[in-house]
């Protein structure tokens, strides 16, 4: 699978690499990084769909894409400078998927099929995620949905605690409850 979550992370973390090399000199391997990085970042932009209004994978035996609605097709955010107006697009599409949730930002769209709320990775809310959200948002220029989801995952935290995740419906905490990506998480959106 070309999983845009992953390929978004290693994106991301391929630019800071790219500068530290340029901040230390080491101007080959610098050209190397940005090579790189550009390669992936032709790859992710591939995989945004209009008609979807997010990024989505690619089985790479069949060709296809996988269309399962959940969060991975909003991460690209953070390693990509889109246009305003696919920006604009994917931002719409996580305030649909924001709307009526007590914790945003689920990981499945809520009420589809294979939503559920408490199950892992069908649906609930993870302050983790929502930190590379932020991010990806910020550096989109949506800075207000970017502060409305550090909100929601700040209040989660200090209603329910380190909790692994939350509820997005209820904002129970869910999981483990002394989770400490939870705690990093909220050290850097609380500040």
């Amino acid at each position: 699978v070309a999983e845009v979550q992953t390929t978004a992370i290693l994106l991301k973390a391929g630019e800071d690499l790219e500068v530290l090399a340029q901040e230390f000199g080491l101007l080959d391997d610098a050209a190397e990084i940005a090579a790189f990085n550009e390669k992936s970042r032709r790859a992710l932009l591939a995989q945004w769909r209009p008609g979807l209004s997010r990024f989505v994978s690619r089985d790479l035996i069949s060709g296809q894409d996988i269309e399962a609605p959940t969060h991975s097709g909003f991460i690209p955010l953070l390693a990509l400078d889109l246009t305003a107006d696919v920006a604009d697009a994917a931002v719409a599409e996580m305030q649909r998927w924001s709307e009526g949730m007590k914790v945003a930002f689920p990981t499945t769209k809520p009420y589809v099929d294979s939503f559920e709320a408490k199950r892992y990775w069908r649906g609930p809310s993870w302050a983790i995620i929502n930190w590379l959200l932020i991010e990806g948002l910020t550096r989109n220029s949506h800075a207000d949905m970017a502060e409305a989801l550090r909100l929601s995952t700040v209040r989660a935290i200090e209603t329910e605690g380190f909790a692994e995740y939350f509820d997005p419906i209820t904002g129970e905490g869910c999981g483990g409850l002394g989770f400490s990506w939870t705690a990093a998480a909220y050290l850097s959106l609380a500040a």
